[in-house]
């Protein structure tokens, strides 16, 4: 096994070591306020996974539910760092999303959320500004790694990283 995949333990599936740590700090009360995300999304189940494990991660967790919420959240001093979207919202797509991160005070990355594999949606998402794209369900490995990935594209916009794939 890789260290990229979680482990099993009397058929239970265990968090990876980093992640167990930040949640044994979180319990303690250890753990100081992390990085803010903002999760633009009417899918309450999607939204509630996704919620939590961003919060494994150590995240604050913000929640829009259409662009201009979201656009308020993002027009403000300090936005969130990162911001997930669903690809259509009552009042806008994922790309009115990009704009908005975009103007910030700190441009912030975006990340597409969708329930289905759709790979024009991936493509024009990623051609169309958006950091990455991620499907459910929400494994800790795969979100942590998107977010590192995305947050480094916001220092360094030239960043490119390849994801891992799998070879049947």
């Amino acid at each position: 096994k890789s260290d990229y995949s979680a482990t099993r333990c009397a058929g239970k599936v265990q968090s990876p070591p980093g992640v167990r740590l930040m949640e044994a700090k979180k319990e303690e009360g250890l753990m100081e306020s992390g990085p803010a995300a903002l999760l633009v999304s009417r899918d309450e189940e999607t939204l509630l996974a996704l919620k939590r494990s961003l919060e494994k991660l150590g995240m604050q967790i913000h929640v829009a539910q259409s662009c201009r919420q979201a656009r308020t959240l993002l027009g403000q001093p300090n936005p969130p760092e990162l911001v997930f979207s669903d690809p259509t919202l009552s009042d806008g797509t994922w790309a009115d999303i990009v704009s908005s991160a975009a103007q910030a005070s700190n441009p912030v990355p975006v990340i597409v959320v969708s329930k289905a594999v759709d790979y024009k949606l991936y493509i024009d998402a990623l051609e169309g500004g958006a950091a990455d794209f991620i499907m459910p369900p929400f494994m800790a490995l795969d979100v942590a790694y998107v977010v590192r990935n995305a947050r480094q594209k916001a220092v360094d916009p030239g960043h490119r990283t390849a994801r891992p794939v799998a070879v049947a």
